[in-house]
């Protein structure tokens, strides 16, 4: 029987890399891959050492796309309380 992946490997196999091209804008990467332009952030914050700013992609430049459907932070769990 397999060992479980560790939860470092998970989570690098949620995240996708798109290359960019001409006519690229971070919110319209954010509604193809995440479902919501508003999240285009999210995909600058994952690659603020690719992209020099917001407006700003090289084309030819790969980028990370966060997982769809990220991770609650400070999920109250029953194991918590």
């Amino acid at each position: 029987m397999a060992a479980p992946r560790p939860a470092a490997s998970r989570l690098e196999e949620s995240v996708r890399v798109h290359r960019i091209v001409d006519g690229d804008t971070l919110a319209s990467l954010a509604r193809r891959y995440l479902g919501d332009a508003a999240r285009a952030g999210e995909i600058f914050e994952a690659n603020r050492d690719v992209l020099p700013s917001p407006e700003a992609l090289p084309i030819g430049a790969a980028v990370r796309i966060p997982p769809r459907c990220p991770p609650v932070p400070n999920a109250r769990t029953p194991e918590s309380e």
